[in-house]
């Protein structure tokens, strides 16, 4: 059985956060890649007149895509900057609290 979450250190919590935050970068990293590469192809075909008469709607539906993964990363992104600043914050609340010890006399 897992620890609870009170018992998992500040910053242990915080880069367990960071990493599935990371993994869903890499995803949508992926995802927005690959709806790149269609939306160039299908807009290739359609300036050289090989592609059908659905690409028009295609383009505005994978532009749509586009946006929306593109949203979906600035988020991911936030949350990221968020989180690597609180771990900021958590080491360095823990070197001042090592910090005193040290000068008091304290168990590290």
């Amino acid at each position: 059985m897992p620890p609870a979450d009170h018992a998992i250190p500040e910053r242990v919590r915080l880069v367990i956060a960071l990493t599935e935050v990371n993994s869903r970068h890499l995803g949508s990293e992926s995802r927005r890649a690959g709806i790149e590469v269609v939306l160039a192809r299908v807009e290739a075909d359609w300036a050289a007149g090989a592609a059908g008469p659905d690409a028009p709607r295609q383009i505005a539906m994978l532009r749509a895509d586009m946006a929306e993964a593109e949203a979906a990363l600035a988020a991911i992104e936030a949350e990221r900057e968020r989180l690597y600043a609180a771990l900021e914050a958590a080491e360095a609340k823990g070197d001042a609290h090592r910090h005193q010890q040290d000068r008091h006399g304290g168990p590290e």
